[in-house]
């Protein structure tokens, strides 16, 4: 719910473009979060635009990580959840997006994990748009029709 003449903020996480692991990745979101969903950049702008926004300000954000373990990664076990479907399903296409464009995880012995890349954020200030003007049509009234 916005005030009158307020604005949207976004802070989305952007889903991979490759739909077959962004469907993936949404399975792995989904056993903690029933119903939540990743979206491309182009469903994300649709969604806004068709809710009658449009952007005012906007930027897509790099979260850069070099790190052992997944503390401190946004959404990281549900990340690391989604390696390890791709794993055990043994793609190795799919795997290899995944490493392009999520994250890039690194098994060590003894159980360590280390993550490599970024995750994109849209970051985004959306206003409402004004109402399209009526059409000279839609203006005229109609005179009602009486029978005699």
């Amino acid at each position: 719910v916005l005030k009158p003449q307020g604005n949207l903020v976004l802070a989305e996480p952007l889903g991979p473009r490759d739909e077959q692991l962004r469907q993936v990745m949404t399975e792995a979101f989904q056993g903690p979060h029933p119903g939540h969903r990743l979206f491309s950049p182009e469903e994300v702008d649709k969604i806004v635009a068709d809710a009658g926004f449009r952007e005012v300000r906007g930027t897509e954000v790099a979260l850069a990580f070099h790190q052992e373990g997944i503390g401190g990664v946004p959404m990281g076990p549900h990340i690391l959840e989604a390696y390890h479907l791709i794993r055990m399903r043994k793609d190795a296409r799919l795997l290899e997006k995944f490493n392009e464009e999520v994250l890039q995880v690194t098994e060590a012995p003894g159980g360590k994990v280390f993550i490599h890349g970024s995750i994109a954020m849209l970051v985004s200030v959306q206003e409402k748009r004004p109402p399209e003007p009526k059409k000279a049509s839609e203006w005229a009234t109609r005179v009602p029709q009486y029978g005699i």
